[in-house]
């Protein structure tokens, strides 16, 4: 500590460790007289949203309106039954909310995930697709800041839906990412950071509502596709994407993604 102040007396100097426990009062307390802050990697890497900063409360992100909804929704909603479908063979389920939640919390629960996870969602317009949407963020919502406060790591979930497109400067998925960087965080993150967060496991990325911008954006699949192939990545991503079931037989660029994916994706048909 002492040389990196001599050395770098106006840098900005971070400790990062994995867990506050067994450090010292001594140990915390020397840190901060050479202006080392100590933190865990969740403090660190993590970008808040808007209502999470005391100085913006009041003003909503995209973010936020959804959890909003899953609130409201919650005392009304059934458990939704679903056929799955993966790697060839089908089974039939009861409850999507809970079989999602556990399938995308699963490097979480296990510590391990040798393969990108993308969780396809279909079915046709208001059969419930926004719906268990909503509620899967707000339950990794939850969790994410349950985990937080305990300087635990937990990827956070980043919501992506027509909201989103309003301060979009294109209808493309690169735009609309952008504007959702833009608007729900507290601090404004860049692109590659966002690459950089869904590639080792501090979010998982939640798609609703975008069939328009699939049928315009040739480059749709082109920005999942570089996600999942990036170099570096030490968790593969973790995709939940909601998309209307004839999408499945319209969209050539949908199927030949599923298709050249076929390991990797699960599809969960939403039954009536």
């Amino acid at each position: 500590f002492n040389d990196a102040a001599r050395n770098f007396p106006s840098a900005a100097k971070v400790m990062l460790v994995d867990t506050l426990e067994g450090l010292s009062a001594n140990f915390r307390s020397e840190a901060t007289r050479y202006r080392v802050t100590v933190r865990t990697p969740v403090e660190f890497f993590d970008t808040p949203f808007r209502a999470e900063e005391v100085t913006a409360r009041g003003v909503l992100s995209v973010a936020d309106k959804i959890r909003e909804r899953a609130q409201k929704i919650k005392p009304v909603r059934m458990p939704q039954s679903f056929i799955l479908r993966s790697g060839g063979s089908q089974q039939q389920g009861t409850n999507l909310l809970d079989t999602l939640f556990r399938t995308v919390t699963e490097v979480e629960r296990t510590g391990t995930r040798n393969r990108p996870s993308i969780d396809l969602i279909v079915g046709p317009a208001g059969i419930g697709k926004s719906v268990v949407f909503d509620a899967l963020f707000w339950q990794l919502y939850d969790r994410f800041l349950e985990f937080k406060r305990q300087r635990r790591s937990f990827p956070r979930p980043l919501p992506l839906v027509p909201e989103h497109l309003r301060t979009a400067t294109a209808r493309n998925l690169k735009s609309t990412i952008e504007s959702a960087l833009r608007t729900d965080f507290a601090l404004p993150i860049e692109f590659p950071a966002f690459e950089w967060m869904l590639t080792n496991g501090f979010a998982i990325w939640l798609l609703d509502g975008l069939d328009e911008i699939m049928g315009r954006d040739p480059e749709f699949f082109d920005v999942i596709w570089e996600l999942l192939t990036k170099p570096g990545s030490t968790v593969p991503p973790v995709i939940v994407l909601c998309v209307r079931d004839s999408l499945l037989a319209t969209s050539d660029n949908l199927r030949d993604f599923c298709e050249e994916l076929e390991g990797d994706i699960t599809i969960y048909e939403v039954l009536p």
